[in-house]
């Protein structure tokens, strides 16, 4: 009814237009008629403000005819397209007014379309919802079911957008295929697949939507689970650059090949799709990826996707990840990244199964990598975790043997000590963790509980290797604590293995024996096995030189002096050989063979040549011995005068004035001798020789008809050597008990009473020495110095050069360096052991690198390293200094070379602070990789030095950040902060974690 309403009242109007035209005058007609179809005219030509102006100027007329009302419709209009505030009002009028008007419809129909075009989708709808299509012409109402249909769709209200899509697409119209794209959408979010793919099909006829059909086709074919389908589909596609959305093209293919199984295409189309996208994949697709490559061997790329997922998913999806990546990283053997990432999957809660198998390769990897004291934690806690585990025998068994790989010895010892029923593979682990344990405790000087160890070790005899080792350390040990029937003992235990003749401990051995007879006075047995050694090792083996020498010792001891000076010839040719000794055992050689002139040239080289040396002044005074047993007492005087001035602190003088003395009487210059005498008693008292210049002076005196006097030197001589049965002495040795028992405040005590009891004892010096080491030994400086210093300025105790040696050590640890070198040199000038030649050195060096100057600190080290008295301990240190002092210089590629040997040549901290070092110098060379290595060699052989091994892995996190590899290094720091027991170290990897999380 409606319908008709409206073509009767247009028909009416016509009619009536036409008679009201007749009945005007031509001219009125005409000028009316002007004024709105110039308006019309303006309208059409999109002159809004001026046509609508026009249409209001008609209206104006105030005709009241048909025309009017179309002017008011075209004035809301251009109001309309104007965007003047009150279009919408005045168009709402107009439908109020006229709502019978076919413009009524038009105005809807306009209506939407401008908010269409505004994007005002709820506006746009609400008037092409009031639109009657019927009014419209076809053109018209094709346009407004479609654009009604997109604001449906564009809201996602899929079916009321799908009916009307469904409309459209049945007709041929501007938009049937368009429609056929968007129906076929449509059904695709209904589920009505096998509809969305009619319409899909019928798009893609058309070129505008053929590129973008394709992602929609393998939509529905993916929904559908018609994998098959999807692939033979795609692959009649023409080249990406055809296809919309191609990577999420291709990226289905390779989903579906996934879900085949297939998973070799399924990586190359996932990594093709990932591959034509800018950014990062989401964490599913990037898992996705990873695990075809995983199941295709390509396992560096699927570590890498991963990874994406790991650090960019939660719970379930990033705990497979990580797991993932563990086993990926394992398979391309990367284990310090497997490590951290089965560390991350394990801690995961979204899935036991996967947690316990994280856990337990994450245990396991830790044991092959040898990660530390925290492996045999780890083991311990998957079985208590796990206890039902599949994995319980594998993990028993490798917890038996984590402690071999463990440098926590004392954990390890007391575990395995605990066990009743020892396996074999357990009795091995004890062996060698109880040999690496001795090991520790002897290159810490502390000799009796390395024997204990190495004993343990030799009570599980299972690896003949560790049997021979054991055996030879034992006897360094003994010889270490001059027990030298029970070294020789262990040294002739490694000949008695067959397998020894092998190893570097055979050779070694024999060596080593050779020192043991020697150090025994057994030096025919001695020599025999420093003879074997230089055969066996020639000139170019390690101490060839040092052996020659102790040969050519044992000649000279057993009267072959011929044989001997042949000897010491060879090993004075050889490069760094102790050559002031040799020179000067040479020279004494040639003096028994009486072969005296080469002996005098021999003497006279030695002091010349090495005139800081410590045969030195010994040098002299045998090189006038010369002179003074041929009876030339002229030449003999003015060699012993050059001893005696030349160092006045030197042992060797009391015996140049007594054999100055003797010359001085054969020559009847009875005074100079009695002088000489004399000045031995009154400097000397205590000296060995003191009774025998008693002797001569009585006899000197007697010559010179002057007996008288000796009374006075008798009465000086019985003080300074009192009976046993004397106060005096008495007093003296109650206060040294008390010293030697450690009891130091009382020996203190006791000692500066006897000096203040006894001003005038001899014995006085010596008591002064044992009050400044109590003090030492106390621990009180200020006094310890103090006295020290007496004992120093007087001269006369025969503890002289100790005190020395302390007071280079108490200067050195108050940082006193300057001071401590003088020490130290004075210490090295008068030194007569080797000993004492060591710990000057050692000062010296620890002095000059304190200082710093490092160039007189390497020099020292040198001499640290050539010195056969030198313990493991004094040489590793030394090898450490040298490296230290290059990498301090920032010289690092030399650093590194001389780190690298320290680091080889120890197992202690030393070795520990210079396998870090180096891997500190590689990281400040920027040489990543290396230095990861590095670190890791720090955990691996040197893991129970706790405060090293936290640096190394906080090293190794600033690697990783370096590598950009920020997943592992967050997980290092983590493992850091949960097991490390430093707590300076777990400070450090808290701020760090918090500056990379920050980020």
């Amino acid at each position: 009814m409606q319908k008709l309403a409206i073509l009767i009242y247009s028909v009416l109007a016509f009619l009536l237009i036409s008679f009201t035209s007749f009945a005007q005058t031509t001219q009125t007609f005409s000028a009316d008629d002007y004024t709105y179809r110039t308006a019309l005219e303006l309208f059409d030509r999109e002159k809004y403000a001026t046509a609508q102006k026009a249409f209001q100027d008609y209206i104006d007329l105030n005709k009241g005819d048909l025309l009017t009302v179309e002017a008011k419709y075209y004035v809301a209009i251009c109001a309309l397209y104007l965007e003047n505030d009150d279009a919408e009002p005045t168009i709402e009028r107009f439908i109020a007014e006229y709502p019978n008007h076919p413009k009524a419809a038009m105005a809807y129909y306009e209506m939407g379309n401008y908010y269409f075009n505004q994007k005002n989708t709820e506006k746009a709808i609400a008037y092409f919802e009031k639109v009657d299509i019927s009014s419209l012409s076809r053109e018209q109402q094709v346009e407004a079911k479609f654009k009604l249909a997109y604001l449906y769709f564009s809201k996602q209200d899929f079916l009321k957008a799908g009916n009307l899509f469904d409309e459209l697409k049945r007709s041929n119209n501007k938009y049937t295929y368009a429609a056929s794209y968007y129906a076929g959408y449509c059904n695709y979010r209904k589920g009505s697949y096998t509809e969305a793919l009619t319409d899909l099909k019928r798009a893609a006829q058309s070129p505008e939507y053929a590129p973008m059909v394709p992602y929609m086709i393998v939509n529905v074919y993916y929904k559908q689970g018609k994998y098959d389908e999807l692939i033979e589909y795609a692959q009649t596609l023409g080249t990406s650059k055809d296809i919309r959305n191609a990577d999420e093209v291709f990226l289905l293919v390779g989903e579906s090949y996934y879900r085949k199984g297939d998973y070799a295409n399924a990586a190359r189309y996932l990594k093709e799709s990932v591959g034509k996208t800018k950014s990062r994949p989401a964490p599913e697709i990037a898992y996705r990826l990873g695990y075809a490559q995983y199941k295709t061997g390509d396992f560096k790329s699927a570590a890498e996707n991963f990874k994406i997922t790991a650090t960019t998913a939660k719970d379930t999806l990033a705990q497979y990840a990580s797991y993932h990546m563990g086993l990926s990283y394992l398979q391309s053997g990367n284990k310090p990244f497997a490590l951290t990432a089965f560390d991350q999957a394990r801690r995961g809660k979204a899935s036991k199964q996967v947690a316990e198998d994280a856990a337990y390769y994450h245990a396991k990897v830790s044991f092959e990598t040898n990660a530390g004291p925290e492996t045999t934690a780890l083991l311990k806690d998957f079985l208590k975790n796990y206890p039902n585990s599949s994995y319980k025998n594998e993990i028993n068994e490798l917890l038996s043997e984590s402690y071999l790989a463990s440098n926590n010895y004392n954990e390890a010892i007391a575990h395995i000590e605990a066990i009743p029923n020892r396996t074999p593979k357990i009795d091995e682990a004890y062996q060698r963790v109880t040999f690496n344990k001795g090991a520790e405790f002897f290159n810490k000087d502390q000799y009796n509980e390395a024997l204990t160890q190495f004993q343990k070790s030799l009570s599980r005899p299972k690896v003949t290797e560790v049997a021979i080792a054991a055996h030879f350390w034992s006897g360094e040990t003994q010889s270490a604590i001059q027990n030298y029937p029970s070294a020789i003992n262990e040294y002739a235990a490694v000949f008695r293995e067959p397998e020894s003749k092998n190893t570097e401990y055979y050779n070694r051995s024999r060596y080593g024996i050779g020192y043991a007879y020697y150090n025994n006075k057994e030096y025919d047995k001695a020599a025999t096995h420093f003879r074997e050694y230089t055969t066996a090792v020639g000139p170019n083996g390690k101490n060839y030189a040092d052996a020659l020498v102790r040969l050519a010792d044992c000649q000279y001891v057993a009267k072959n002096f011929d044989a001997a000076i042949q000897l010491y010839d060879q090993a004075l040719a050889l490069a760094g050989a102790e050559k002031d000794y040799i020179l000067f055992q040479k020279a004494n050689a040639l003096n028994f063979a009486g072969r005296d002139e080469e002996a005098r040239r021999t003497f006279d080289e030695l002091s010349n040549k090495y005139s800081s040396s410590r045969y030195a002044d010994n040098a002299m005074y045998q090189r006038a011995d010369v002179d003074f047993e041929k009876g030339n007492y002229n030449a003999a005087i003015t060699g012993f005068t050059r001893v005696i001035e030349s160092n006045a602190a030197s042992g060797v003088v009391p015996y140049a004035l007594q054999k100055r003395a003797l010359a001085y009487s054969n020559l009847q210059q009875y005074d100079k001798a009695i002088a000489d005498y004399q000045r031995i008693l009154d400097k000397y008292p205590t000296s060995k020789v003191s009774n025998s210049a008693l002797l001569g002076l009585q006899e000197t005196l007697a010559s010179a008809k002057r007996s008288d006097e000796f009374g006075t030197y008798l009465e000086k001589y019985r003080r300074a050597n009192p009976q046993d049965n004397s106060t005096e002495s008495i007093e003296f040795d109650a206060a040294k008990s008390l010293y030697l028992n450690e009891k130091y405040p009382q020996a203190i005590s006791a000692m500066e009473a006897y000096i203040r009891n006894h001003p005038d004892s001899e014995q006085k010096y010596d008591a002064r020495y044992y009050v400044a080491d109590s003090y030492y030994k106390f621990g009180d400086r200020a006094n310890a110095v103090k006295n020290f210093q007496l004992v120093i300025s007087e001269g006369r105790s025969q503890y002289l050069i100790r005190s020395v040696s302390r007071m280079g050590d108490l200067e050195l640890n108050a940082k006193n360096y300057s001071s401590a070198v003088g020490y130290y040199r004075r210490l090295l000038t008068a030194s007569q052991s080797k000993k004492d030649q060591t710990a000057a050195l050692s000062g010296l060096m620890e002095s000059y690198y304190q200082l710093p100057n490092y160039d007189s600190a390497r020099y020292y080290v040198s001499q640290v390293v050539a010195t056969g008295g030198s313990s493991p301990s004094a040489v590793n240190k030394a090898l450490l200094y040298k490296g230290k002092s290059y990498y301090l210089q920032n010289n690092y590629e030399k650093a590194v070379d001389e780190l690298l040997s320290a680091a080889n040549a120890a197992q202690d901290e030393y070795g520990a602070e210079a396998q870090y070092l180096v891997a500190d110098a590689l990281y400040k060379q920027k040489k990543y990789k290396e230095s990861l290595e590095m670190c890791f060699a720090v955990n691996d052989k040197f893991g129970s030095f706790e405060t090293w091994r936290g640096k190394a892995f906080l090293l190794v996190a600033d690697n990783y950040v370096a590598l950009d590899e920020t997943f592992q290094a967050k997980a290092t720091l983590q493992s850091i902060i949960e097991n490390s027991g430093d707590k300076e170290v777990v400070a450090e990897a808290k701020n760090k974690l918090k500056a990379l999380e920050s980020k």
